[in-house]
């Protein structure tokens, strides 16, 4: 058989226990140290779940859950109202019935800069009224963030649970529906206002038209066409000193054009076509103190001091290409200077 005790929790014994025990079938005796023995049903129980107290195998059911606390119960309506606003179905602005909606507006605009036309949603844009629609996103979503702040700071202040769901979740901006005339329509009268726009525009078309040292292009490098869109676009003969960039994710390189030909999409700029490109580098002095950071692919100027992976080399043969190899790989162009 099977007693239950408050210190000892469960003893199995073969034999009952001798009166000197303090034995008790009244539950209430429990508290005060009695053994109570099980019945066969309670010993059942007990066996079915071993892992059950003393006292849920007494009554044969599990302990009720213990009544949150007040501070309990705050939190967790905090956590479900602060869901219940990220959950929010806002982040939309509709084209045409298309949904439109981008949260890097500032990358999309950068690309409209660039290119006729972007996609966004899986739909062409023409970049002029898609520059409209990003400002018009970005003051909708200006918007939406104030109301949620503004309904965040309120679930911080409240003291009760009962506040907090109190709290509804509402005052966001109605979404916006337009149509690509409405957009072609503010569009044009935001370039007849637009000095700024126009006067970028015009830069990036003189950008190869004025003489800029390696220092000063780097300084203005997102003026200058991208290879393959427009003013650099495939078919474009390009002269000597031309230059062009080279955007790849993260990646944005400028390249300078150092033999006449026309672009063509095979031919992209790098270590494959050296002798087409240079990269365009910050100047410096080339010399021991001073030496150029090496990239595969640069040319070479004899007499010059370059640096790779922190060791200097000095150049004994001017190339007019480079060269898809390290400094250490080239002895007869560098000369590794022992210090």
């Amino acid at each position: 058989m099977i007693y239950i005790h408050k210190d000892i929790n469960f003893w199995k014994t073969k034999v009952k226990l001798p009166d000197s025990y303090l034995i008790s079938t009244d539950i209430d005796d429990y508290e005060v140290g009695a053994y109570l023995p099980l019945s066969e049903e309670q010993e059942q129980y007990h066996n079915e779940h071993p892992d059950a107290t003393p006292l849920e195998c007494w009554h044969m059911q599990p302990a009720p859950e213990p009544e949150p606390t007040p501070e309990e119960l705050l939190w967790r309506a905090r956590d479900a109202k602060r869901q219940e606003i990220y959950d929010k179905d806002i982040h939309h602005y509709y084209i045409d019935e298309q949904d439109a909606y981008v949260s890097n507006t500032l990358q999309v605009k950068d690309k409209c800069g660039r290119q006729e036309e972007v996609e966004v949603g899986g739909h062409l844009y023409a970049s002029n009224i898609l520059t409209v629609a990003l400002d018009e996103i970005a003051d909708y979503s200006e918007q939406c963030g104030k109301v949620t702040d503004r309904l965040l700071s309120r679930i911080d202040a409240a003291q009760t649970a009962e506040e907090v769901e109190a709290i509804v979740v509402e005052g966001y901006p109605e979404m916006i529906h337009t149509t690509t005339a409405a957009l072609q329509t503010k569009a044009d009268k935001a370039i007849a206002k637009s000095p700024e726009a126009q006067a970028v525009t015009f830069a990036r078309t003189m950008m190869n038209s004025v003489s800029l040292t390696a220092s000063q292009a780097l300084e203005m490098q997102v003026l200058f066409p991208i290879w393959g869109e427009k003013d650099a676009e495939f078919g474009k003969e390009v002269e000597i000193g031309f230059r062009l960039r080279v955007v790849e994710g993260e990646s944005d390189t400028l390249f300078e054009v150092i033999q006449k030909h026309k672009l063509q999409a095979d031919w992209k700029p790098g270590i494959e076509t050296a002798s087409l490109y240079k990269i365009v580098e910050a100047e410096h002095a080339g010399t021991l103190d001073d030496p150029i950071p090496y990239v595969q692919g640069m040319a070479f100027e004899k007499d010059k001091y370059y640096e790779q992976y922190g060791v200097i080399y000095l150049c004994i043969l001017t190339t007019v290409t480079g060269y898809p190899n390290d400094l250490k790989d080239l002895p007869t162009i560098v000369q590794e200077v022992k210090q």
